[in-house]
């Protein structure tokens, strides 16, 4: 799934920024959490669109 790949390179890049040290651990905190959520929401939203073609959601 496309979006999934591009928020974990997100995620990826966000953490280098952090080792780099170009952000602070509270701005790497917050948009860690945001892009965990942001995955989580792709997967669940990848599921049921799978389960609603398969007939499993009505």
């Amino acid at each position: 799934m496309i979006g999934d790949a591009i928020a974990c390179n997100q995620q990826d890049r966000l953490l280098n920024l952090r080792l780099l040290d170009e952000i602070d651990a509270d701005t790497f905190a917050t948009k860690s959490i945001e892009l965990r959520d942001r995955i989580e929401d792709l997967k669940v939203s990848a599921d049921n669109r799978r389960r609603a073609e398969d007939g499993e959601i009505a």
